[in-house]
């Protein structure tokens, strides 16, 4: 089962690779997530997640940094709050 979920990981690996030239964000996304899933490691003592939850928040990330990387592209110049 470890082989398999080895080589499952290097496929999807490949898959992300692909997506992080046509979504500039998704890269802190992916910090984002893998974050999220330490704090739930670190604290599951204390603090149980449930696998809903977990799959919620990392859909959400997911999304918002897609959608943030569809609205600003990366040859769009970024929002810039001052004038």
């Amino acid at each position: 089962s470890n082989i398999f979920a080895v080589l499952g990981l290097r496929s999807l690996y490949c898959a992300v690779a692909g997506l992080l030239d046509r979504f500039r964000n998704l890269h802190y996304a992916l910090a984002l997530i893998l974050g999220f899933v330490a704090f739930k490691m670190v604290t599951g003592r204390w603090i149980p997640i449930s696998t809903l939850v977990s799959l919620a928040v990392i859909l959400g990330i997911l999304v918002v940094f897609f959608v943030f990387s569809r609205v600003f592209p990366k040859g769009a110049p970024a929002p810039n709050p001052r004038p």
